[in-house]
């Protein structure tokens, strides 16, 4: 595989597993929330967690925009 094929691809990866992550953190929050006696600011961290979200949506659409026809060619 070619080097900048492989870093666009360990780029979009990263950005995406940040984003299921956040994702995935948010709908625990939202089914449980009650039970998350350890986070006493839940909408703080539920704020964190969509702020996350938030940033690896915009960095994934920001390297497609900007490099995926550059580098992938279509």
């Amino acid at each position: 595989m070619d080097k900048k094929i492989a870093l666009y691809n360990a780029l979009k990866l990263r950005h995406e597993a940040q984003m299921t992550e956040a994702y995935a953190t948010l709908a625990v929050y939202f089914e449980t929330s009650v039970g998350i006696g350890e986070h006493p600011q839940i909408i703080d961290e539920m704020s964190k967690q969509l702020e996350k979200l938030a940033n690896a949506e915009d960095c994934l659409a920001c390297l497609e925009k900007n490099f995926k026809s550059n580098v992938i060619g279509t």
